[in-house]
């Protein structure tokens, strides 16, 4: 129990610290939580016989993520280039 909670700390410490800095370190971190999360749901569904695509999943992810945070420099021009990805 200790452990779980000096471990929550250090996490929440470093989640603050990521989110106070912003930018690029954000946008990795919540990537690879995303491609983590991928990870995770695929493992759960492969256990009852639904295949997922991780490798589309994560980029597609990514993609979405990238225009979300860029969407008003690229005049909108991203999301139908992401959707041509899918």
């Amino acid at each position: 129990m200790l452990q779980r909670i000096i471990s929550a700390v250090v996490g929440i410490i470093l989640l603050g610290y990521i989110i106070n800095v912003g930018g690029w370190l954000f946008f990795l971190t919540i990537s690879l939580l995303n491609i983590f999360a991928i990870y995770e749901l695929h493992n759960a569904f492969k256990k009852i016989n639904i295949n997922i695509t991780f490798g589309q999943l994560s980029v597609f992810t990514i993609m979405l993520l990238f225009s979300a945070q860029y969407i008003l420099k690229l005049n909108f021009m991203i999301i139908p280039l992401s959707l041509c990805f899918c």
